[in-house]
């Protein structure tokens, strides 16, 4: 079954085939292949054969219950394992609809925005069984697979027809610069490091996009084919730990990058411009720290000054150095973490400042550090909880966050933001087994349904 031409096709496997991404891969001149799920192993089978001997450029999947029911029947036990495995090598999404979360149905409003028209009403979205649910999670999880849940096939059509496209492209990186963020500045200087390191270290030919809006600017990278996103987000734990050395400890940062592929002549240039750059970056979030201590600071003493007593203010300006993040590492001025603002300071000093002062000192902090967006609590609850979840994808979930929540962001965006996110806390809450976790990420949860609409 292979091409002897060498071109690319694109997989789709169920009714994954929208007619946005069927018409993006008409334009890229992409063939695809179609094959269904609701089959019998042997026609797995041969989906395998097509994954192993085509070069595919990507793959979508529209997984509903009953084919969920038919991957736990013993007959597909093996193959399932075989075709899952293969999936998470290229890139691909797998739809599941929002029910499968417990996500939509129990909050239909009786109109059948709820249905599926490909596959009928809503007697389809029959609930599976908890144990098979949760074998099903547990696939999901083994094989880290890009699962995304959808409410109606429009937002099934958009989201592939994203994926199709940006795949096309070649998109190998996306990261949300807010405006107005503490370390926004050095947030971009990173960025710009790390391209250098992905041209120079990695020897990737890589292009830069911005789309700005008010609220944030989205940098995406391009590259050549040569890697994968996942490739990529892959690179950056390697990038900052290059960049951590390459002050604490050169030499060891040479030998790393030659592991890493490296030209071994041009490698002592390359770790002392990164090092000049990083002193630079460290000096720059130094002054700007200063200088966001200060501004709160008078801030809040012009706020306060009529009701608060000297003592007080004292102590909120004692506050407002603990609240405010200091960065230390490139993965920390990225905003990778974030800190809680304050929050155990604050309990410290409750016996010596007014409750309502710590709300105003760390409601002013978190305009500083999350930017111009007036974050209310629960997409600072979705950093933290990224922050703390050791996933790998991090950058990409925290800038899902802040493009969900940009107004200005296009519909597409925001729905393929929120989606992710939704996914992000039906892994974590499949994990957490902590009564007090469950519930808040339930409340997070009916957040994000609120923000879908």
């Amino acid at each position: 079954m292979t091409d002897s031409s060498g071109i690319k096709k694109f997989l789709f496997l169920s009714d994954s085939d929208s007619e946005a991404a069927k018409s993006r891969l008409a334009v890229a001149g992409i063939p695809y292949i179609k094959k269904r799920l609701e089959s019998g192993s042997a026609n797995w089978v041969n989906i395998i054969d097509i994954i192993d001997e085509e070069p595919l450029v990507g793959i979508l999947v529209k997984l509903s219950n009953t084919t969920m029911e038919r991957m736990l029947h013993p007959e597909y036990s093996e193959v399932h394992d075989e075709l899952l495995g293969r999936i998470r090598l290229i890139p691909h999404i797998i739809f599941v609809h929002s029910s499968f979360f417990g996500l939509a149905i129990e909050q239909s409003s009786g109109v059948e925005e709820d249905e599926d028209s490909w596959f009928g009403p809503n007697g389809y979205f029959y609930p599976l069984e908890e144990d098979q649910r949760k074998a099903v999670m547990e696939l999901f999880e083994r094989y880290e697979l890009n699962v995304v849940p959808y409410r109606r096939n429009v937002e099934l059509s958009l989201l592939a027809g994203e994926f199709v496209e940006g795949h096309h492209n070649n998109l190998i990186f996306r990261f949300y610069v807010p405006s107005g963020k503490i370390y926004a500045e050095q947030t971009i200087d990173v960025l710009s490091l790390f391209r250098d390191y992905l041209t120079r270290s990695l020897n990737m030919q890589v292009r830069q996009s911005t789309h700005a809006t008010a609220s944030g600017t989205v940098y995406e990278f391009f590259g050549d084919g040569s890697m994968s996103q996942d490739d990529v987000t892959a690179s950056f734990s390697g990038f900052t730990r290059v960049m951590d050395l390459c002050v604490a400890d050169p030499t060891a940062a040479e030998r790393l990058l030659i592991e890493q592929g490296a030209d071994a002549h041009s490698v002592g240039r390359l770790v002392t411009d990164y090092s000049k750059k990083l002193r630079r970056i460290t000096s720059d979030i130094r002054q700007e720290r200063e200088r966001k201590i200060l501004d709160i600071r008078h801030r809040l003493e012009s706020e306060l000054i009529e009701v608060a007593s000297d003592a007080e203010l004292a102590t909120i300006r004692l506050l407002v150095e603990q609240v405010i993040p200091s960065r230390e590492g490139v993965t920390e001025v990225m905003g990778l973490g974030t800190s809680r603002l304050g929050y155990a300071g604050a309990d410290k000093m409750v016996v010596n400042i007014r409750p309502q002062f710590i709300n105003q000192v760390t409601g002013v902090v978190a305009q500083e550090v999350y930017g111009n967006q007036n974050f209310g609590p629960e997409p600072i609850q979705l950093l933290e909880l990224i922050r703390d979840s050791g996933l790998p994808n991090t950058v990409d979930l925290q800038s899902s966050v802040y493009e969900m929540e940009d107004g200005n962001s296009s519909p597409e965006k925001r729905l393929s933001a929120a989606r992710r996110l939704q996914a992000f806390l039906a892994k974590v809450g499949a994990k957490a087994g902590d009564k007090l976790l469950d519930a808040g990420i339930a409340s997070l949860q009916a957040y994000l349904q609120a923000k879908l609409g």
